[in-house]
């Protein structure tokens, strides 16, 4: 029983399901502390979660055992506003868009909506986009005859393959809501939970969050993700706007969209797709359809029968048209000859001349991220816009009146006469009126997120120690809240001590009272501080609009991708004729025909029917030459034909193309973070209570001295309320100059923009933060020879020897049959010098022998068994090694060849074999009882040109340069020396899981990176013994048994040309044959990494220096202080140098932005 319980918890305990969340209202690292908190109070807490302040996206894996509705409602308590969530359930891969469910409390627009109205508001949100709401709300009165769908189903391949058949959506998911296991099938594009589903498949969900606006809410959201035991991992991003989340069970999608909308973030699932995508390829496809022209509640019913009669097994209604108002449909299908898109459309417009149908565009998560940056941008701008209209009287009547114009000057008098009640005078109601909207209706921004963060914080739900409560707590929101509200309640009391004071009347006559009066006007001119009130949220609210309007520039990478696909294509209707129409490219399918003229992109993946043209490739690879497309050649969407007009044929559907995945790997390595920004959250964490402590402290301080008569009383002369209002002028300016948002921004805008870099030049950084940072400080580079040194593409046979064949003596069909069993063996391997050595004997003509088995030996060659003129013999090809593993005896005069021929950098492939049984030798040929040697080949395969150049380079940069191959050491030695190899750092003869222990063990011995400089300084402390400061190794590869190595060496860099495994065990791929691009990727590291520091540095400075100085350090020096409105603007200020620091990586500023030496581009 002890035992199945113990399975049982470990099951249990590698369930985890990951959830993907869009949040809107998330604005600095602390925000992300916020969500850690929340979601650490909830049983189970998450296991892990990742948040992004740049993409406002987080990422959720937890356990099956906590349902998403919690998290969410946990979050949503807590003021966080999920824009948009990836749900799921049943067994196909499926995507919806979950109502958005904001805090009731968020106040949105000028009118302050009531709690009661927003939820209200939220609820009709909801059943608009919810199929099980309006399914409910219509009961069973009008049951719809379409309420038991199918889940559309969209398999996306995480590990995609840049060429040829790599898997993404090109749908368009409707609107919907999840359902759960207890509720029946309703029309939503999610339908029922299968019975299939399993809590052992994994799933990966994209959502698009708004909320986010920086790192701190990111963080918050990230740490709350990980009560969830079934997300394996969650990864967001603010800039983006999304996250990726990976999960086990489809059926917990509702339980992490759930999650984040409580949080108070507005969510939208954007796909939702098998982890593992080889097991879920198909060619089905979803897509909506908009129908126009709809007049009556009569048409939905003709149209949903004209589909159903279109071929009701093949199209399945996933959601169908359910009134006029709402006239989309969204389908499922297999495409066949007879059943296409096209065709559908075709037959639904057929049924009345009034209807138009367009497919309605798939949104991608660029599209939704630059919604969430607009939307962000609108509600920033309208509050912005109130606290510049009342800024400008403020302005006149606080700063004009009050201060610059004299006192005789008639409108300053009259701006100081006391009116209403009391002393009380002109301006100080003026101010007050023009204060109170900006405070309730454009500062509510700050005010309605920081309440709920503490009121989160101290719910009976947060299990938080108390004395943890009071060291980590708040965000960005509640600095600017306790700012503007200290200096508005302040205010309000002031106004209300002056108001309820009465003149004194004594018997100084007229002429001293009226001095009385002046005096008491001057006592009270700066009392109040009504003004520093609209000009900190002005103030405030521009650098919160800069900041995102940067956001969104540093995030347009991907989208930049996403743009060269064109919208349109002409599709010739019969491939035997010239006639084209234009169709939109989601209406295209595999095997259509398209003509892409000069100047036109394909618009989707496929090869060269007719023509000839030269495509431009530098939007994909980084290649500036055009490269030439011949008949049956593959072209990409995304070049541009500048030759000739082609007919090419589609041989990817829309979402599944190169671009689309090279689209995808940008996205989801924009948010992998660096292990640097743990540095930030650990900043982030504890920064809005030490600010929060230090400005009471600043107060408290002041105030002793003033009490004590430690400084002098004409300081606080002219001031009402004495030292306790003078002295809480600093902190306010203390609450209001601190800002976390640059620290929490420093790291991930830099990396975002070298993504963004990296993707230009050809290189996929699909490692994120953690490869960039990972490549920034590699101490040794370990290359593959073939195929990465070498071309390996095609390399050739140049010798070729018989044993025992003379023209002379024999007759051509022994050398026939030898060269037929090496065509056998050679036939069953994908090895470059396999290819090699077949090419050449089907050349010369070899024997078509009878093969019965063969087996290929990873590392060592292959082996097979043969009948030859009824006598089975068993043969081996391939190196030395291995002949020597089969007792194959190597003559002398073998071997001195053989030795010759590995002296000139040539592989060497010898042909051995025996008989299996007893008895006389096949006809003609010499064949023993022992191994006999029947043939060997050398193959020679062209070293790069420029992997000289790149070597050379390396080394300069103080790398260490280690070549590791399966071939013998004397080529290999050969080919090292070519190239600048020094032979100690040759690993010959080594098999693929060979190649992972030898990285392992130069993990462990490589010599450190040599630095000079002030590089040098700070690397003093590098040990090889010290296991935080070992060796860091990338390994260079490109084919299927350079994968181990790959993955085991901290950063993998894989050829763009190589196989599929190696691609997806690489941190980055080379998109372009050139060696080169690892000189440009080294470079681009070190420059991002050093703006991610240089920003750290720069943010925390800012702070450093902006603090003390508001807290009054310099006031003793002529009375030198920072304003709070001024201190307002230079917080404003952090956060936007800090991420104009980052955009300027794009320039080719020399010391600012990234530039790459002339010689290391390709030649035209």
């Amino acid at each position: 029983m002890e035992k199945g319980m113990e399975e049982k918890m470990k099951e249990d305990s590698v369930l985890l399901f990951k959830t993907t969340l869009f949040i809107s209202n998330i604005h600095c690292p602390t925000c992300t502390d916020l969500i850690q908190s929340t979601l650490a109070s909830l049983t189970p807490p998450p296991a892990s979660h990742n948040a992004s302040v740049l993409s406002n996206r987080v990422e959720v894996f937890h356990s099956p055992l906590l349902p998403p509705q919690k998290i969410i409602k946990a979050l949503n308590l807590v003021g966080f506003d999920i824009e948009s969530c990836l749900s799921s359930s049943g067994g196909d891969e499926e995507s919806q868009r979950v109502a958005a469910q904001r805090s009731p409390y968020l106040l949105e627009g000028l009118g302050g909506n009531l709690i009661r109205k927003m939820e209200s508001k939220k609820r009709k949100r909801h059943e608009e986009l919810c199929g099980q709401c309006r399914s409910e709300k219509a009961g069973a009165t009008s049951p719809s005859p379409y309420g038991s769908t199918e889940a559309i189903a969209r398999p996306i391949p995480l590990h995609t393959k840049l060429y040829g058949d790599a898997h993404a959506s090109n749908t368009t998911s409707g609107a919907g809501s999840p359902t759960v296991e207890r509720r029946q099938p309703l029309p939503s594009p999610l339908g029922a939970v299968s019975a299939k589903d399993s809590d052992d498949e994994k799933w990966l969900a994209t959502l698009a969050i708004q909320g986010m606006t920086c790192s701190a809410c990111v963080n918050s959201i990230r740490q709350n993700l990980r009560a969830f035991g079934f997300i394996e991992k969650a990864e967001i991003s603010a800039l983006t706007h999304s996250g990726n989340i990976v999960f086990f069970g489809k059926h917990n999608m509702d339980t992490i969209v759930e999650a984040i909308e409580d949080g108070g973030y507005d969510v939208e699932v954007v796909d939702l797709t098998p982890f593992n995508p080889n097991e879920y390829e198909t060619r089905e496809r979803t897509m909506t359809l908009q129908v126009n022209g709809l007049y009556c509640p009569k048409c939905p019913p003709k149209i949903m029968e004209a589909v159903e009669n279109f071929a009701s097994s093949q199209v399945t209604i996933v959601k169908p048209i359910t009134s006029p108002r709402v006239p989309e449909i969204t389908i499922k299908y297999t495409p066949q000859p007879d059943i296409t898109a096209r065709k559908l459309i075709e037959k639904i417009e057929s049924v009345d001349p009034a209807f138009k149908v367009i497919v309605k565009p798939s949104q991608s998560l660029e599209d939704r991220s630059a919604l969430v940056h607009k939307a962000e941008v609108r509600r920033i701008g309208v509050r912005l816009l109130l606290s510049v209209i009342c800024a400008i009287p403020a302005f006149i009547i606080g700063i004009v009146f009050m201060a610059l114009l004299p006192k005789d000057n008639k409108y300053r008098v009259w701006s100081e006469k006391p009116i209403w009640s009391g002393t009380a005078n002109v301006s100080e109601w003026s101010l007050l009126i023009i204060s109170t909207p900006v405070y309730f209706f454009a500062a509510d921004l700050f005010h309605v997120r920081a309440y709920q963060e503490m009121r989160g914080l101290w719910s009976r739900k947060n299990p938080k120690p108390v004395w943890k409560k009071f060291m980590k707590f708040g965000s960005m929101n509640l600095l600017m809240s306790l700012g503007t509200t200290v200096a508005y309640f302040s205010s309000i009391a002031l106004l209300t001590i002056n108001a309820a004071q009465q003149p004194e009347a004594t018997d100084l006559g007229h002429h001293g009272m009226q001095m009385q009066a002046e005096m008491k006007k001057s006592e009270i001119a700066h009392a109040t501080y009504f003004d520093a009130v609209v000009f900190l949220t002005m103030f405030l609210l521009f650098g919160r609009l800069l900041e995102s309007y940067s956001k969104a520039k540093s995030a347009n990478a991907v989208s930049l991708l996403g743009n060269l696909r064109p919208k349109e294509a002409r599709l010739l209707m019969n491939p035997t004729s010239t006639e084209t129409t234009t169709v939109p490219v989601e209406l295209l399918e595999v095997g259509d025909h398209v003509v892409v003229a000069h100047g036109q992109s394909p618009p989707l993946d496929g090869r060269v029917i007719t023509g000839s043209g030269q495509f431009d490739e530098s939007a994909l690879t980084g290649e500036s030459r055009l490269v030439t497309k011949t008949t049956g050649e593959e072209v990409f969407a995304g070049t541009v034909n500048q030759g000739q007009p082609t007919t090419v044929e589609i041989q990817s559907i829309s979402g599944k193309s190169m671009l689309d995945n090279i689209v995808r790997i940008v996205r989801e390595g924009q948010v992998q973070r660096a292990p640097i920004e743990r540095v930030a959250d650990l900043i982030t964490g504890y920064f809005v209570p030490v600010v929060s402590y230090l400005a009471v402290l600043t107060w408290v301080i002041w105030l002793s001295l003033g009490y004590s008569g430690a400084i002098p009383s004409e300081w606080v002369e002219g001031n009402q309320g004495g030292w306790a209002v003078w002295s809480m002028s600093f902190a306010i300016a203390v609450f209001v100059i601190a800002c976390p948002c640059g620290i929490g921004l420093a790291a991930p805008t830099a990396l975002f923009i070298g993504t963004g870099l990296a993707a230009r030049y050809g290189i996929l950084a699909k490692g994120g933060g953690e490869a960039f940072q990972e490549a920034s400080w590699l101490d040794a580079v370990v290359f593959d020879k073939t195929g990465t040194l070498t071309h390996g593409g095609e390399p050739e046979v140049g010798d070729a020897v018989i044993v025992g064949y003379h023209e002379e003596e024999k007759e051509w069909a022994w050398g026939r049959t030898v060269l037929g069993i090496a065509e056998g063996l050679e036939s069953a391997s994908g090895h470059p010098l396999a290819k090699a050595v077949l090419k050449h004997v089907k050349a010369e003509g070899g024997e078509n022998v009878e093969r019965l088995t063969v087996e290929e030996i990873p590392g060592r060659g292959v082996t097979g068994t043969f009948k030859i003129h009824g006598v089975e013999v068993e043969a081996f090809i391939g190196n030395e090694a291995f002949m020597h593993e089969e007792g194959v005896v190597i003559s002398q005069q073998v071997k001195n060849t053989l030795e010759k021929w590995k002296q000139e950098a040539k592989s060497v492939i010898v042909l051995a074999a025996e008989k299996k049984f007893d008895g006389p030798a096949p006809s003609g040929l010499e064949i023993g009882e022992t191994p006999t040697v029947l043939a060997y080949f050398s193959v020679s395969d062209q070293i790069r040109p420029e992997a000289g150049y790149v070597i050379s380079e390396l080394e300069k940069m103080g790398i260490n340069i280690y070549m590791i191959t399966g071939d013998n050491a004397t080529t290999a030695s050969a080919v090292a020396k070519t190239v600048g190899i020094p032979a100690e750092n040759v690993i010959a003869g080594v098999l693929p899981h060979e190649k992972a222990e030898q990285v392992k063990y130069l993990q462990q011995t490589a010599q450190l990176r040599r630095h000079t400089g002030l590089a040098a300084f700070f690397h003093r402390k590098r040990s090889v013994t010290n296991a935080n400061t070992r060796p860091r190794v990338a390994m260079v590869g490109d084919g299927i048994n350079d994968s181990p190595a790959l993955v085991t060496a901290d950063v993998g860099i894989a050829i763009g040309s190589g196989s599929d495994i190696a691609l997806s065990s690489a941190s980055f791929i080379l998109l372009r044959e050139d060696l080169r691009q690892v000189l440009v990727l080294m470079e681009l590291a070190r420059k991002v990494i050093r703006r991610v520091k240089f920003n750290f540095f720069w943010a925390a400075i800012y702070n450093v220096i902006g603090i003390p100085i508001a807290a009054g350090v310099l006031y003793g020096y002529k009375r030198t202080r920072l304003d709070p409105s001024w201190a307002a603007l230079a917080m404003a200020g952090s956060s936007v140098s800090v991420v104009a620091s980052s955009l300027l990586l794009r320039s080719r500023i020399r010391g600012l932005g990234f530039r790459i030496k002339r010689n290391w581009r390709s030649k035209e």
